[in-house]
């Protein structure tokens, strides 16, 4: 059925209640775990003019504490789970993530915004969904 099976966590209750889901699929096909963060990028302009992308100091060490948790957590529960930190375009990170490990499913939250809201702000699940190389699971909060 399922070998490899993408969550998507931000750091957020929200990214996390996906998790469960995810769990009671894994437990039923003897599937594994992928967990990936994806951490954002920053345009910093210099007082020359020149600008260059930097990542906050600390956010990687962040986001793989954070995966380390939530592997261990799921390890101490019988679930096999591996952490992966990207940086970058956190919907094009997803789905590059899924196409590059051949995931099988992707299970992620959503806050399952509509019409002008979700044009507004922009939907990670909506971008994932659109192009993903493998099933997606969008759990609705």
């Amino acid at each position: 059925m399922y070998r490899r099976i993408l969550v998507p966590l931000d750091g957020s209750d929200l990214a996390e209640t996906a998790i469960p889901h995810a769990e009671l699929l894994a437990s039923a096909s003897g599937a594994e775990l992928e967990l990936i963060r994806v951490t954002l990028l920053r345009f910093v302009q210099a007082p020359d003019g020149h600008g260059h992308v930097v990542q906050e100091e600390g956010d990687r060490e962040e986001a793989e504490a954070y995966l380390a948790t939530w592997e261990k957590r799921l390890r101490d529960r019988g679930i096999r789970a591996t952490g992966q930190v990207r940086s970058g375009s956190v919907a094009e990170e997803i789905v590059e993530y899924a196409g590059s490990t051949r995931a099988d499913l992707i299970v992620m939250s959503t806050h399952g915004r509509t019409g002008a809201r979700l044009y507004a702000y922009g939907s990670v699940a909506e971008k994932v969904l659109r192009a993903a190389p493998c099933s997606v699971l969008v759990v609705r909060t």
